[in-house]
């Protein structure tokens, strides 16, 4: 399934990702973004619309 990277819900998700991620690590680095927006047009790819599920997918591999 094609993703248009400008949805709403893909933005929306990005943004609440980048700051989960940079308020548990402190900072939020250019491989953090990437790995973030990698995994979230994943989800997306897989027809996933759920900003929540995204989030929770985006933010599951960054925790060290």
């Amino acid at each position: 399934m094609p993703c248009d990277i400008r949805e709403p819900y893909v933005l929306k998700a990005m943004g609440r990702a980048c700051s989960q991620v940079a308020a548990s690590k402190g900072y939020l680095d250019e491989n953090d973004r990437h790995g973030i927006a990698d995994r979230i047009i994943a989800g997306v790819s897989a027809g996933e619309t759920s900003v929540e599920i995204l989030v929770g997918l985006a933010v599951a591999d960054t925790s060290r």
